[in-house]
């Protein structure tokens, strides 16, 4: 939800030139111009595009940029200009930031609930299609450029003010509301599955001890060493199913072990990086959303309460960061993403050095 150009920012500005403010911005918009540029050519690598949750980050990258590109700077010409809230142009602009800001927060959304869904159902989560995910991601654009066109509804009097308002307020608080839940329902997962983890790993030590239980039903499961043939190094594990009286027996190799916790690990840290995203979405996004709530309410009921002006910039910078913040908490959590984004640097700089 960002109708917050519309609600917090001053019509008409009665104050000094706000030149420090202005620069604020004008550093914030190069960070995030830089960062996200250089987060998408390490995310288009084919490398990364064979990862589905990738398109996500990529469509999250995306949306950064526009913050960057299009939202910081008509925000600075709001700043440095005060034009009427009537002009047609700055109507567009605050339109386009809307749609950047509902854009990150539905790909936030369907980040968690991807994620609940790779936890909760693996095997079905390894075999979906890219098809799929193309389409999730279109449905994020579509439904963003959509809903921020309400916008024009509401300055051409075509809807309420107040309806408007509460609609973004409720798209906002719905959305941040199956972030959480999605992510509480993750934490669930993990534990349980951790916890589970640990007993098979004890479990495994004993055979007898850890299928005790299986003895009681027709079906069965046995875990025995396999004798060593003396030319593998590692001594694989036969597991014996009895399906009734029928034997299947499936030989599980120290290598299928290892992939397996690779697997389940690697998921977990894209689980927690992908958290912490949506955790520092929430606290630069809050703030702001929480200062569009005091000034509507003081606007409607005409009380004297609208925040002093510097701390309403402060909040709409700190909602802005977010943009710049993600391309960061790429780099420090996810080792593969660290690993191009060296590629790259050392790839440009060779380059300068043949140069030179």
């Amino acid at each position: 939800m960002n109708n917050s150009s519309s609600q917090a920012q001053p019509g008409g500005m009665m104050f000094p030139e706000p030149v420090g403010w202005c620069v604020s911005f004008g550093v914030l918009a190069a960070c995030i111009i830089a960062g996200n540029l250089i987060a998408i050519s390490v995310l288009t690598r084919k490398r990364f595009l064979r990862r589905r949750t990738s398109y996500f980050l990529l469509s999250l990258t995306v949306a950064d940029l526009m913050v960057g590109t299009i939202s910081v700077p008509t925000y600075i010409f709001q700043l440095a200009a005060s034009p009427s809230s009537d002009n047609t142009f700055v109507k567009y602009i605050k339109a386009s930031d809307v749609f950047c800001s509902l854009a990150s927060t539905f790909t936030l959304t369907i980040i968690a609930l991807e994620r609940v869904f790779a936890i909760t159902y693996p095997l079905q989560h390894r075999v979906s299609t890219k098809k799929l995910y193309y389409i999730l991601v279109s449905s994020v654009w579509i439904l963003a450029g959509v809903l921020s066109s309400l916008y024009f509804f509401y300055n051409y009097k075509l809807l309420d003010h107040d309806v408007f308002f509460y609609f973004m307020l409720i798209t906002f608080a719905l959305s941040l509301f199956i972030m959480l839940v999605a992510y509480i329902v993750i934490w669930i997962r993990v534990t349980k599955t951790l916890y589970l983890d640990e007993h098979k790993h004890h479990g495994s030590l004993s055979a007898t001890d850890s299928f005790s239980e299986e003895k009681k039903s027709k079906d069965r499961i046995e875990l025995t060493p396999n004798p060593s043939n003396g030319k593998s190094r590692s001594s694989p594990v036969s597991l014996r199913k009895f399906k009734g009286n029928k034997l299947q027996t499936k030989a599980l190799t120290g290598k299928d072990v290892e992939r397996s916790r690779s697997r389940a690990d690697s998921e977990k840290k894209l689980a927690l990086t992908l958290f912490i995203v949506t955790a520092v979405f929430i606290v630069t996004w809050l703030p702001f959303q929480i200062i569009n709530i005091i000034v509507f309410r003081c606007r409607k009921y005409k009380l004297f309460c609208i925040p002093p002006i510097d701390v309403i910039y402060f909040c709409k910078l700190l909602n802005y960061s977010n943009s710049f913040i993600n391309p960061v908490v790429y780099s420090l959590r996810l080792p593969d993403f660290r690993l191009a984004l060296k590629k790259i640097v050392f790839k440009k700089l060779r380059c300068l050095l043949c140069l030179d």
